[in-house]
């Protein structure tokens, strides 16, 4: 079913429900138009994930508000913590574009924010880069990033440091 048939009905649901997430299936520039559409009616407070395994076929689809993919392949644990990211990133960040920091000086990339979510939910780098469609090297790049950003040697104090900053949704470790 194409999604141009479903767009009123998604709209009109987004409308009623405002959803934290919505997952959308790529299909070329109608999910990027429907993307700009959901963003509007939510008022940019809901996060929208792509499904399908050529994203780039959507056009440029952070550009447009999206939060990121997920493959056809993901499981059911990939998929929930995919939402759960959007969901989470959602309530602070700015999606597809570098969140403003809370400490001034402090610029993080919004990728960079969501590998440190992902860390702060538990998860290692290997799954943190299965989750972003990402290679594990790639991921431990955006730690590095990260450290010499905070000026922190390790991935709880650089967590713990964004949530003080208020980088990061939760409160400070005490």
């Amino acid at each position: 079913m194409r999604i141009a048939y479903l767009a009123p009905r998604i709209l009109e649901s987004v409308q009623r429900i405002l959803p934290d997430v919505v997952i959308l299936p790529v299909q070329g520039n109608t999910t990027v138009s429907l993307i700009g559409h959901v963003r509007d009616i939510s008022r940019e407070s809901a996060s929208v994930l792509l499904v399908g395994e050529d994203p780039g076929r959507a056009g440029a689809p952070a550009a447009e508000g999206a939060a990121g993919t997920i493959p056809w392949c993901a499981t059911a644990e990939e998929v929930e913590l995919a939402v759960a990211v959007a969901a989470t990133a959602g309530a602070g960040l700015i999606r597809g574009r570098p969140a403003p920091a809370a400490a001034p000086g402090v610029r993080m990339s919004v990728r960079e924010l969501e590998v440190m979510g992902l860390a702060a939910h538990g998860l290692t780098n290997s799954s943190a880069a299965r989750a972003l469609s990402l290679s594990e090297a790639t991921v431990k790049t955006y730690w590095r990033r990260i450290f010499r950003k905070l000026d922190v040697h390790d991935r709880t104090t650089a967590v713990a440091a964004a949530m003080s900053m208020g980088l990061l949704p939760g409160r400070p470790p005490r």
